[in-house]
């Protein structure tokens, strides 16, 4: 079965995501932060006072 319209759109855009996590990643593994630590702290900075409540 080929992939067309908005599968194939879908595939791309979940491939691109799994591409830019990795090269996160590897540029944050330095800092010794993850991908998933970096979206956090990107949290943190937009909303100053958050709490983990």
């Amino acid at each position: 079965m080929k992939d067309t319209g908005e599968n194939a759109v879908a595939k791309w855009l979940v491939i691109a995501g799994r591409q830019i996590s990795q090269y996160l990643g590897q540029q944050l593994a330095g800092l010794g932060l993850t991908a998933s630590q970096y979206y956090y702290i990107l949290k943190i900075h937009d909303n100053p006072g958050l709490t983990i409540e």
